[in-house]
């Protein structure tokens, strides 16, 4: 998909990969991060594939793939609704 964002919407996932590595490899660094620091680790992992599916499902929506209640439907369908929201 190149799309709207110009397959930009994948990158949210790219950095979450890189950073579920650096999870991984903790033990074996030479000065591991403690538990507060890999649960942040964590926590921005869930909110960039977040941010991945919701780029997705709106760049389908600008570029005409999916319809407003396609949309809507999708959204709901993977628990995007609610998260997130600035209101």
């Amino acid at each position: 998909m190149s799309g709207t964002f110009n397959s930009q919407e994948f990158y949210a996932g790219y950095v979450a990969e890189r950073i579920e590595a650096e999870i991984a490899r903790n033990a074996e660094r030479e000065y591991p991060y403690c538990a507060e620091t890999l649960a942040r680790f964590r926590e921005a992992v869930r909110v960039l594939r977040l941010g991945e599916a919701m780029a997705i499902r709106i760049d389908k929506l600008l570029d005409d793939d999916d319809s407003e209640e396609t949309f809507h439907e999708r959204w709901d369908e993977e628990g995007l609704k609610g998260k997130g929201d600035s209101r």
